[in-house]
């Protein structure tokens, strides 16, 4: 979290129970409005696009929370004057009306005068910096319920102009609004940090992950070269170009067995051992969040092949075909549209698992999967296929290096959540009234 947030988690501090003396106002959307400029939607047909006409903001230009300025639709100069009435400012809020409804964004300086369409409406507050405030209200509990009381339609929803102006929506007083818009537009720019910061990593770690997988580390620590650049540190293979000192083997030949779990229906408990099935695993790991439990009694009478051990590989073989993940625990069962790969010596899966959910291997994985319309990963297909196979050190200082990178992206990514979290929570104390920050603006002045 930034040293900006930081200083911000004043808001923290005051708890529910600091229910303030008098609720906002709740006046009108529409006393809010610039009467020269009320709630409007835009443009109803485009028309045909004139590569130097008017930029036109359409609900896909509205990207979290923000606009597009690039590859904006451009309409005609007498469109636009004859729509001039939607026209938009810096600081305008425009809230998606039709459709995908509820989308909300602020005008930013560059795009002032360009225009809407039918499907956005133009909020022009009179105050200037509400639309701020409202762009975070409009995401609110209070507010998504308000937009919900306002649509109409069944086939495509909309949103009903006439009644989104009559909506009452919380005011508060004095500095009291734009702080609160700080605070929250503090935190959006914080996870927009930390997304932009997650997806660089993420950038960093396919690349690595590919180098580390088709040219290894040397015996000093280092990177190989690829073969374009050292050829005589590479040799050809049914895999391709691979280092002189790795070998290629059948997976069959790493493992003691390749198999599948229970095809029976087993009863679900509340406690007991897992019971995990293809949509339990995603990214790497085991959604125990998702998955059901069964009895100790049913689970002791399964065969071992539907029971694996901790450390066994786990491959998704129906349904979302190719997902991996290492097991975690020794209570769990697996059914049938999971394949389960006991490595011959513990620890020893961490390589096959790295390179299984890779882009690499999961490409192998697929393009075997055999069926005509339900794609299906066939067990003895899945011995068969090929890996790559380093000397052990290698294959564990490769493991090592990817597993660091992925640590740093699960580190970001929980940070994500707690921001995310943070957010709602505010949200919902801030814009009701049930937090004040009135006693910091005091403290401040």
């Amino acid at each position: 979290m930034n040293a900006k947030l930081r200083q911000r988690s004043y808001v923290t501090s005051f708890g529910a129970s600091d229910m303030p003396e008098r609720p906002f106002p709740m006046p009108s959307l529409d006393s809010l409005i610039q009467g020269d400029r009320p709630i409007c939607y835009g443009v109803l047909k485009p028309g045909i696009e004139e590569d130097h006409g008017v930029p036109l903001i359409r609900i896909v230009d509205m990207e979290s929370g923000g606009l597009r300025s690039e590859g904006l639709f451009r309409i005609t100069p007498a469109l636009d004057k004859e729509f001039a009435r939607s026209r938009i400012d810096a600081g305008d809020l425009l809230l998606s009306i039709q459709g995908t409804v509820g989308r909300v964004a602020i005008a930013p300086p560059e795009l002032a005068g360009a225009n809407i369409s039918r499907t956005i409406a133009r909020l022009s507050f009179a105050a200037a910096g509400d639309g701020r405030f409202y762009k975070h209200w409009f995401l609110s509990s209070d507010g998504l319920r308000a937009m919900d009381g306002a649509i109409v339609g069944t086939t495509r929803s909309s949103l009903n102009i006439g009644v989104l102006r009559k909506v009452a929506v919380p005011s508060p007083t004095g500095p009291e609004k734009s702080t609160i818009a700080d605070i929250l537009d503090t935190l959006d720019t914080a996870i927009r940090q930390t997304e932009a910061i997650i997806e660089k990593l993420k950038q960093v770690q396919r690349g690595l992950l590919h180098d580390l997988l088709t040219c290894g580390i040397d015996t000093n620590g280092e990177l190989r070269p690829p073969q374009s650049q050292a050829p005589h540190l590479f040799k050809d293979s049914p895999l391709g170009w691979i280092p002189r000192e790795w070998d290629v083997l059948p997976i069959a030949s790493l493992v003691r067995q390749v198999t599948y779990g229970f095809t029976n229906p087993m009863p679900t408990t509340t406690e007991g051992p897992w019971m995990l099935t293809a949509a339990d695993i995603a990214d790497g790991r085991i959604d125990y969040s998702t998955a059901r439990r069964t009895s100790h009694r049913e689970f002791a009478r399964l065969s071992r092949k539907s029971r694996p051990s901790k450390g066994d590989i786990l491959v998704t073989k129906d349904g979302t075909l190719g997902r991996v993940a290492v097991l975690d625990r020794d209570d769990v069962c697996v059914n049938q549209s999971v394949a389960v790969l006991s490595p011959l010596e513990a620890g020893a899966c961490a390589f096959l698992a790295l390179y299984l959910r890779s882009p690499l291997g999961q490409d192998r994985m697929i393009a075997d999967a055999g069926g005509s319309t339900i794609k299906h990963i066939y067990i003895t297909t899945l011995a068969d296929m090929l890996v790559p196979g380093p000397p052990q050190a290698e294959a564990l200082e490769i493991e090592r290096r990817a597993s660091a990178l992925e640590q740093r992206v699960q580190l970001e990514a929980s940070e994500l959540v707690k921001l995310h979290a943070l957010k709602s929570g505010l949200m919902d104390d801030l814009l009701t009234g049930r937090v004040r920050v009135t006693p910091l603006l005091h403290n401040l002045s």
